[in-house]
């Protein structure tokens, strides 16, 4: 009852942090009552905790107690899997090294020990939330990934994540490097203070008997599947082409879509793709669009996202859900 006297005196602060290759997106936000009252989009020519990247954050905390920093994930190994099953999830990684979580009736999982590194490398910060670009991809076309056997991709300046939805149900999924550096063994960790959508970073053991894996995230009670985000109107009803400049690394793009396309197809699976939805996180798109058509004959559409603000939803939803 105190608690939320207080909750409702102070107003909430959100800062949301995306990483790039060389740069570093943070859009902090103070909202009261559900209200917006102040905000202010940063981009910094870093991808490290700086003194300016401090003070900048440290600048928007001091507003009020309440405050919730939250970050996309950029691990090398991470991804989705068509299961909720632990046996599945171990098909495909090694379960001792992961955390993973279930969404509807998928599964999204990450590196403790990229997560480890991660944590490091903003030593001077807590987060709050660790979001995965899966379930941001997932929740910006919910409203199409009903429709029967669609290809669903996130283009982020490195990497690409890419995954197959078959009326509401998740089929396939691959999370791409663009340089080909994605990591394949990862090494156990036993560091605490780590975070997956939705977990309170001080209450994550890794020390995880493979028995108790499934037990210990339930009872974590990581950030329940969101059904309702409000994310910017301008990007939930335009399907629009962005110009491109760097044909270079868009036909790289291309190649991957392409082998990710063939695995699909190499699969169990006999369905045949004829839609792709692109959010695309970058100021181009365009020319890959025009591979994808042209070389795969498939339709395309591309929605511009801002990941700053989709993390900002996100972490939202998930203090509200609270």
């Amino acid at each position: 009852m105190l608690n939320s006297i207080f909750l409702a005196l102070y107003p909430k602060v959100f800062i949301n942090i995306v990483i790039g290759m060389q740069k570093m997106s943070i859009y902090a936000e103070i909202n009261s009552k559900n209200s917006v009252v102040d905000s202010e989009y940063r981009v910094f020519e870093t991808t490290l905790l700086e003194k300016n990247v401090e003070k900048f954050i440290e600048r928007f905390i001091e507003e009020s107690p309440y405050f919730y920093i939250s970050i996309l994930d950029d691990s090398d190994y991470q991804g989705a899997v068509a299961s909720c099953e632990e046996s599945e999830i171990g098909k495909v990684c090694d379960l001792p090294t992961i955390l993973s979580k279930c969404k509807n009736n998928w599964s999204y999982y990450t590196s403790k020990y990229e997560l480890k590194k991660l944590q490091d490398r903003f030593s001077g910060i807590e987060f709050d939330f660790v979001f995965s670009p899966f379930s941001i991809l997932s929740e910006f076309f919910k409203d199409k990934t009903d429709l029967k056997t669609t290809a669903f991709v996130l283009i982020e300046p490195r990497y690409v994540s890419f995954c197959i939805f078959d009326k509401s149900k998740l089929i396939f999924a691959k999370h791409l490097d663009l340089f080909g550096k994605r990591q394949k063994d990862q090494p156990s960790d036993k560091q605490d203070d780590l975070v997956l959508d939705g977990l309170d970073i001080e209450s994550i053991d890794l020390d995880l008997d493979h028995n108790d894996f499934s037990d210990t995230l339930e009872e974590l009670e990581i950030g329940e599947a969101i059904e309702s985000l409000s994310l910017d109107e301008k990007h939930q009803d335009s399907d629009i082409d962005i110009d491109s400049d760097d044909v270079g690394e868009d036909y790289e793009r291309f190649l991957l879509i392409k082998q990710a396309l063939d695995e699909f197809y190499e699969s169990k699976y006999s369905e045949f793709i004829e839609t792709i939805y692109i959010a695309n996180s970058l100021e181009s798109a365009q020319n890959l669009k025009s591979y994808i058509e042209d070389e795969l004959f498939l339709g395309v559409y591309v929605r511009k996202i801002d990941l700053a603000l989709s993390v900002c939803d996100f972490a939202k939803a998930e203090v509200h859900a609270l």
